[in-house]
């Protein structure tokens, strides 16, 4: 499938990553996503609920590893 064209970060996201900098510190932002608006697939709720798990740990190794910089 075509990847759908849409912006990386919202204006929020952006300001806040350009704050972050504009101060001399680092930001960290980890988004999933259950719900394709390209190909229609979803996640259910207990989908959602019990499959994240291997993105957390990933998410809690990353934030520990920025932290030991």
């Amino acid at each position: 499938a075509k990847a759908a064209k849409l912006p990386m970060l919202e204006p929020r996201d952006s300001a806040e990553a350009l704050h972050f900098a504009k101060l001399g510190k680092r930001g960290l932002a980890i988004f999933s996503i259950s719900d394709s608006l390209v190909t229609g697939e979803e996640l259910d709720a207990a989908q959602r609920q019990t499959s994240f798990t291997t993105m957390m740990k990933i998410a809690l190794e990353t934030a520990v590893r920025m932290a030991e910089k």
